[in-house]
């Protein structure tokens, strides 16, 4: 599996961030079903993809453990999120064989947006990764991850997938 794959798939575990919206980290608690598309990295060709992933912890703080899948690729993840306060988060993914990520971000009524907190080099290229979390109720949620080149400004869509509570 190509690095950016992995860190695509990484970013999933922020997708369960949507539900936090509504109170706290608690509401993401349990299994979750993903559907929609993953590129192989910046400026790559989308693909469907699917993931799954499973959230313990309590209020304040989650672990997510998952697996995600394109065409011919497949990768396990882990990290955590941390909520600080009403609108502050920030998390923690990592991939067998690929260095750890971390990103903060704020919460706004049912959105979240989180930057990763460095930059990340793909390919000879170094990029920002945005992610944009969107709850739709407690029982679903869409996330969309776009990155953005370090000196070109150039931006491209890396993730975008609808998630469902199993």
């Amino acid at each position: 599996m190509t690095a950016p794959l992995r860190l695509a798939i990484a970013s999933c575990f922020m997708l369960s961030m949507g539900p936090a919206a509504a109170a706290d980290l608690s509401d993401l608690l349990g299994s979750w079903s993903g559907r929609g598309t993953v590129s192989e990295g910046p400026g790559g060709q989308a693909r469907r993809g699917a993931c799954n992933l499973s959230v313990q912890g309590g209020e304040a703080s989650v672990t997510l453990s998952g697996r995600c899948a394109g065409p011919g690729k497949a990768a396990s993840f882990g990290g955590t999120i941390s909520q600080h306060g009403s609108s502050s988060v920030s998390a923690r993914f990592s991939s067998p064989g690929r260095p750890s990520v971390s990103y903060s971000g704020t919460q706004n009524g049912s959105s979240v947006t989180m930057r990763s907190t460095s930059s990340i080099t793909v390919d000879g290229k170094t990029y920002r990764f945005q992610l944009q979390i969107q709850s739709h109720g407690s029982n679903s949620f869409s996330m969309t991850q776009n990155a953005t080149e370090i000196g070109t400004g150039r931006r491209s869509q890396v993730l975008n997938m609808v998630f469902q509570k199993k």
